[in-house]
């Protein structure tokens, strides 16, 4: 199979896929991606879903019309058998909070939303109020609830309008070490003149979707296929609908989706031998290598190298590698082992014979010093020092098994059962021949 075979094999778009309702009751599948976007509910609108801005903004010659909008939010994922899903959601509406003085009451809450509305008024349509009960989160006051007025959107366009007419933009940062509780312009209301404490405006509203419906961002959800609907987002993914944000489900399971992933590295020269500087010339980038996976699968689908020039062929040599190496590496080198192993073919190899050696530089570097009767070569001669192995050391030994005596254990890693049992098992095996 071709390269292009290859990348075009990994384009789920071009798979078609139909679902049977009778083969499965529930789409699941995992999320990966999320966006959201305000559209017109119908692009036919009548007049009556049509405002006029003039009405509202000063200075503003010439009339526009607005048509009714909704917040859509999509998340994109793939089911446990890789197809892909481009999944709408509709009804979710973003909010913020304004905290109301204890004593008021209808008519002044009512007096306040009609000066809000008055800021925003072409947006009326996709603002509604209501009053609730809750705590705040900053200083003491023995856990009571206190009155604030939610203030919901059905747009993110709304949201955006609505705190730009009622909070003054904020130079200073967020800040941990300073408790600031924004605070609105100045209201009339009932004679009165008013700032009232502002909650939550900086939570973006997909964060707030995944904070109040409780789903991961990389989580499993279901739906009931018969509660899926058409929708006329295009999308290259296989199924794409649309559903109600309540309807979806949580599911509490940790299968991974077999997700395409694609890593790339830059491999660079240095002028001196220290770490590359993007600043100086002599410092370029050689080549750019990448590799396409998909998760589950041991192996690479797809390995991509460019290179700043042609590379040359090397004749009469023998090809030794580290394991740890590309599989298609490992497959067409002459002979491949660890460490020790690479060590041992060179030091007995007869004086005069060449080698390309695929592993980490600088044991390449200490066996051309070494061995200078024998033509040895990197794989990859421009490959910088692997930074990781430079720290394997005596000092971070000693520090490490320190650690390990007085129980107080650094740079933990822990792993799955399965991986626990297959690393004791290579252990055990790599001791033997000790």
């Amino acid at each position: 199979m071709d390269r292009k075979e290859k990348l075009s094999n990994l384009y789920r778009g071009k798979k078609s896929y139909k679902f049977e309702e009778k083969d499965q009751e529930f789409l699941e599948f995992q999320t990966l991606a999320w966006e959201k976007e305000d559209r017109e509910i119908d692009e036919d609108s009548s007049d009556d879903n049509e405002y006029d801005y003039e009405s509202f903004e000063e200075g503003y010659e010439q009339k526009k019309k607005y048509k009714d909008k909704h917040l859509v939010l999509r998340t994109y994922g793939l089911t446990q058998k890789g197809v892909s899903v481009c999944l709408e959601i509709t009804g979710f509406q973003p909010y913020f909070l304004l905290k109301l003085p204890p004593t008021w009451g209808k008519s002044k809450v009512k007096m306040l939303e009609q000066r809000i509305l008055s800021k925003v008024g072409y947006r009326k349509k996709e603002i509604s109020f209501s009053v609730i009960k809750m705590k705040k989160l900053y200083f003491f006051d023995n856990y009571k609830n206190h009155l604030f007025l939610k203030i919901s959107f059905k747009t993110e366009g709304a949201r955006y309008d609505t705190m730009k007419k009622l909070i003054p933009n904020e130079a200073e940062p967020i800040s941990a070490k300073v408790i600031k509780i924004q605070k609105t312009f100045e209201f009339n209301v009932g004679g009165s003149k008013i700032k009232f404490d502002v909650y939550e405006t900086r939570m973006d509203t997909i964060i707030r979707f995944i904070h109040v419906s409780g789903i991961l961002p990389a989580g499993i959800i279901k739906i009931e296929f018969n509660k899926l609907k058409r929708t006329i987002t295009r999308s290259t993914c296989q199924i794409v609908k649309t559903i109600d944000w309540k309807q979806i489900q949580i599911v509490d399971d940790d299968w991974v989706a077999p997700f395409r992933t694609s890593s790339f590295d830059i491999e660079c020269t240095s002028k001196d031998g220290s770490f590359p500087q993007a600043k100086r010339i002599e410092d370029k980038i050689i080549q750019i290598g990448t590799t396409t996976r998909v998760h589950g699968e041991k192996h690479c689908r797809i390995r991509h190298i460019v290179t700043l020039k042609d590379s040359n062929d090397i004749p009469d040599i023998n090809i030794l590698v580290h394991p740890e190496c590309p599989y298609e590496t490992v497959k067409e080198a002459d002979y491949a082992g660890s460490t020790s192993y690479i060590i041992n073919v060179i030091d007995q190899a007869p004086s005069g014979s060449k080698w390309a050696i695929g592993t980490e530089m600088n044991l390449v570097q200490r066996l051309i010093e070494q061995y200078p009767d024998k033509e040895i070569v990197s794989l990859n001669p421009n490959l910088c020092p692997c930074m990781t192995m430079n720290r394997i050391d005596l000092p971070h030994l000693l520090w490490s098994l320190d650690s390990i005596k007085t129980k107080e254990y650094k740079n933990i890693i822990k792993v799955d059962k399965k991986t626990t049992e297959e690393s004791i098992k290579a252990l055990n095996q790599m001791l033997k021949n000790v």
